[in-house]
């Protein structure tokens, strides 16, 4: 897949959108999907705190936090 596109395209949206969570979201899926861990975190922290009730940024959240191959970025109590 064009990670990298995706998350140049996330940036523009983030750009022209800085209050809409779906820009954070789908650039932190982008982020995700390369192993980039801190930044899709960091994206899907944004996402939660423009939109509390964004189901999607706190399950992909909880998927790092619980299963992620990088030991710093993995913490069940956060999962």
């Amino acid at each position: 897949k064009e990670w990298s596109k995706a998350i140049s395209d996330g940036d523009a949206a983030i750009l022209l959108f800085p209050n809409d969570p779906a820009a954070y979201y789908h650039r932190g899926s982008s982020h995700l999907g390369k192993g980039n861990w801190a930044p899709a975190l960091a994206d899907f922290d944004k996402t939660i705190m423009i939109d509390s009730k964004h189901a999607p940024a706190y399950s992909l959240r909880a998927t790092i936090r619980a299963c992620c191959p990088v030991d710093r970025y993995r913490d069940s109590r956060f999962a």
